[in-house]
């Protein structure tokens, strides 16, 4: 399997008219959305054959609840409580990027590969596990602390165990077929950032971006070499700015080391894409740019309603970002809910992770925006290339 080493680069973040921008994406959203198509029959046909997703608890759909042991879990209220009105093991009041993700292709919510019993593959599965990463330090760091999680190497062995179902129900072509006109997401590194380097430092942020950057492209490759053609990667996001580590500040702003981080993590995504590209020129991978939107909310969020950037719905200590929701530990017995009421005008919905209004515009962005939100170009685009 080929290896990548990044060239380090710079860069700035230009975020100039973005704000206008993407509300002049949400505002064309509203009049002409981008919809499964009609068959003959005017049945709905997705559009794509299915949807896999890879990744941590910002994808993951339940898979956490099947583990023994797990680092994270998420299968209490008042998680779920906006659109499924109980806990799903999703990480937020109701769904998640993926969720929407996968109604606008006209597919189902995806279940999660653990589910017992559950083989149905043919519209597409999710293998995310709430606190996985792309190194394996990740996963160790955390099995000695916080318990078990199902890291990507072992998410993209399980996506082989169900290509061989796949390919024992529908035959070798059929499967090629099938394999090639899905999509594929892959959502994580945001642990590894912060459990195999913050919270574990012994190396350089350029020795540990450069080991990252090279496990990430060895899984797009596993995944070329599996049938994937088209692949939704996601960047880092301002990670010093969700509550949890905003909560560790002295002055309780952003910590700007972390964001540069991820800042730097970003140039070497772009780099990969390239590369990838070049090598790989029947490879559609787009890359979402989850940093400046999520900083357009952060301090920009009145425009779109969210007037709570920095503090989470749920959570207790300073900005909601000391525990987890619904959890108690030796400093805090409870946390605090926002009402539903206001639930709307908050970013974050807990300690860690946005709200299903976030993820929804997400979903709305990635999907229709431009290359200001996702390049090379859309998930509209990505699922209609051959």
């Amino acid at each position: 399997m080929a290896r990548y080493l990044p060239t380090l680069s710079t860069q700035s973040a230009n975020n100039k008219q973005l704000t206008s921008w993407m509300h002049c994406c949400i505002l064309l959203l509203g009049i002409a959305a981008f919809f499964p198509v009609c068959d003959a029959n005017g049945v709905l046909r997705p559009l794509v054959s299915a949807l896999f997703c890879f990744g941590d608890s910002t994808a993951d759909t339940g898979t956490n609840t099947y583990l023994t042991s797990p680092a994270f879990l998420a299968n209490f209220s008042p998680y779920g409580e906006t659109f499924f009105n109980k806990p799903t093991g999703r990480f937020c009041d109701g769904r998640l990027f993926v969720d929407f993700l996968a109604q606008q292709l006209g597919l189902p919510l995806l279940r999660p590969f653990l589910e017992p019993g559950f083989n149905n593959y043919y519209r597409g599965v999710n293998f995310a596990s709430a606190g996985s990463g792309f190194l394996p330090s990740t996963k160790t760091f955390l099995a000695g602390t916080l318990g078990t999680v199902v890291n990507i190497q072992e998410q993209l062995q399980q996506f082989m165990q169900v290509k061989a179902n796949l390919e024992s129900r529908m035959g070798l072509k059929d499967t090629s077929f099938l394999l090639k006109r899905s999509i594929y997401l892959v959502s994580s590194a945001s642990n590894d950032a912060i459990y195999s380097f913050l919270l574990n430092q012994t190396t350089t942020p350029e020795d540990f971006i450069s080991r990252l950057i090279v496990e990430i492209g060895n899984t797009y490759v596993a995944l070329y070499n599996l049938g994937a053609r088209k692949v939704i990667g996601t960047a880092l996001g301002p990670i010093g700015c969700i509550p949890s580590i905003r909560g560790l500040s002295a002055g309780g702003s952003c910590l700007a080391t972390v964001n540069d981080l991820a800042l730097a993590f970003n140039v070497q995504l772009d780099a990969l894409q390239a590369r990838l590209k070049e090598q790989l020129p029947d490879f559609n991978l787009i890359i979402a740019n989850n940093y400046d939107i999520f900083n357009e909310f952060i301090f920009n969020g009145t425009s779109f309603g969210f007037t709570m950037g920095s503090t989470a719905c749920c959570g207790a200590g300073p900005f909601n970002g000391a525990i987890q929701c619904g959890t108690t530990n030796s400093n805090f017995n409870s946390t605090t809910l926002c009402s539903k009421a206001q639930l709307s005008k908050y970013v974050f919905f807990d300690n860690n992770h946005p709200t299903e209004k976030t993820y929804g515009l997400l979903a709305q962005m990635f999907m229709t925006g431009g290359a200001k939100v996702v390049k090379p170009f859309n998930v509209s685009t990505l699922a209609l290339c051959d």
